[in-house]
This record gives C-alpha cells, sequence and structure tokens, in this order.
C-alpha cells in the first residue's frame, strides 16, 4: 500500500501564531515554540516508513519560509493548503495525494511534538481496513487524520479548535456509515496546561533515559529556564 502523510503546518509569526498560549507566555516566546514543533514533526516523521511525505503550509506566501525549511530534507515536499476552512484544507490536502497514487492518506498537525512515531504508523495499519482513522486529542481536537478512502467529505461543519471538534467529526463518519478506527488518545500544547505537561513530560523523558525526545523543543525549553525573561 502506497502510504502518504501531510504535516499541516503554519509559519510561525509573532502575533499570529498559538494566540492562546502567547496571552501567558507572550507572542515571542510562543512563536518560536511553534518552530520548535514544526522541526520536531519533521524529525519524527522524517524517520518513519512512509512512501510520501509532505508538508501543507499556511499561509500561502511561506513558500519560500517551509521551501528554505525542507532544503535539508529531500524526501519532503511542499505545497500551500488550499480551501477556506480546516476542514476543506485537509479535505484538498487528501485528495491531491490520493491523485498522486497514494492508497492510504494521513494528515497530521504540529501541536503534539512529543507523539510517538508508532502512533503514527499504527494509523497506517488502521487504514487497511478501515475508511478514516483519527487520533483524539486530550481537549476533545485530533492530533492526526487519515482516509484510505477517496471522494469522501466526512468534515463538513465540524467545530475546528473546540472540545468538539472530535465528537462531530466521528458523527460525521458514523452517519455517512464509514469504518472508523481511532489511535491512542495524546496531549496538544495550545494553552498553558498544555504546555505545563509538555514541560514535565520532557523533562520526565529525559530522566527515564529515552532517546526520542523532540530535540528542538527540549533545547529551547532549556534555554529559557536559563534566560527566562520574555
Amino acid at each position: 500500500m502506497t502510504t502518504s502523510i501531510v504535516i499541516f503546518a503554519k509559519q510561525p509569526i509573532e502575533g499570529r501564531t498559538k494566540i492562546r498560549l502567547g496571552r501567558t507566555l507572550g507572542m515571542a516566546y510562543s512563536a518560536k515554540l511553534a518552530e520548535c514543533f514544526i522541526h520536531d514533526s519533521l524529525a519524527l516523521v522524517r524517520n518513519l516508513p512512509i512512501g510520501q511525505k509532505n508538508v501543507a503550509y499556511s499561509p500561502e506566501e511561506a513558500r519560500g519560509y517551509f521551501r528554505e525549511l525542507v532544503k535539508p530534507l529531500l524526501e519532503f515536499s511542499t505545497y500551500p493548503q488550499r480551501g477556506q476552512d480546516l476542514g476543506e484544507r485537509m479535505q484538498n490536502a487528501i485528495q491531491r495525494e490520493f491523485s498522486n497514487g497514494a492508497e492510504s492518506v494521513v494528515v497530521l498537525d504540529t501541536d503534539s511534538p512529543t507523539l510517538p512515531g508508532q502512533y503514527i504508523m499504527q494509523a497506517f495499519e488502521l487504514l487497511k481496513k478501515a475508511d478514516f482513522v483519527l487520533g483524539p486529542t486530550c481537549d476533545g481536537g485530533c492530533y492526526l487524520m487519515g482516509a484510505s478512502l477517496p471522494g469522501i467529505t466526512p468534515f463538513s461543519s465540524v467545530p475546528w479548535g473546540t472540545p468538539q471538534t472530535f465528537k462531530k467529526t466521528v458523527h460525521n463518519i458514523s452517519t455517512a456509515g464509514l469504518k472508523l478506527a481511532i489511535t491512542p488518545p495524546w496531549y496538544d500544547v495550545d494553552t498553558e496546561h498544555g504546555f505545563e505537561m509538555l514541560k514535565s513530560h520532557i523533562e520526565a523523558l529525559s530522566y527515564s533515559g529515552v532517546k526520542d525526545i523532540p530535540t528542538h523543543t527540549a533545547a529551547w525549553l532549556t534555554t529559557m529556564e536559563n534566560h527566562p525573561s520574555r
């Protein structure tokens, strides 16, 4: 089965990226953190046995930024997100990958830098029998969405970025009579609560000797602990 993954990424611009987190941490800090998340997401996906690897970016004028970002990563392609809302943009990206020969497609966000790589591979494994796969976050969202069925749009009327995102998407897929699979839940980092969990998690991973730590994020957190003014 030809597999494809699309990392959905937004250019980390101060005052326009991770606004909720920026209200407590500072906009410059949250933008830098978002940049670290992107780097760590690329590093995670780079090491996975997936056929096609892509970054779908926004805004459209961020083409130069993302082309430069993936220049050392020859296995990645980049293209702009197209659509009026997140659901339409994801659907367009999924259909693009099917048109390019993929048989299963997973869309991954960059808000979960500690996500285990095996969860992504599990999503592709589940898509061998399921029409769609969702990776739920602890706050009611999704860290990934995947499809093995082209031409179907289960993302309409979904309240993106709310605690109802996962529930509504499940409802749409079930109502359409499609087979759904779920990967284990994980957390994302959109708020101060998620940020505090991230810090504690990375510290625990470091103490335990685990090697698969999001290195860019961990390094930035260490830098800010040593120079806390922001």
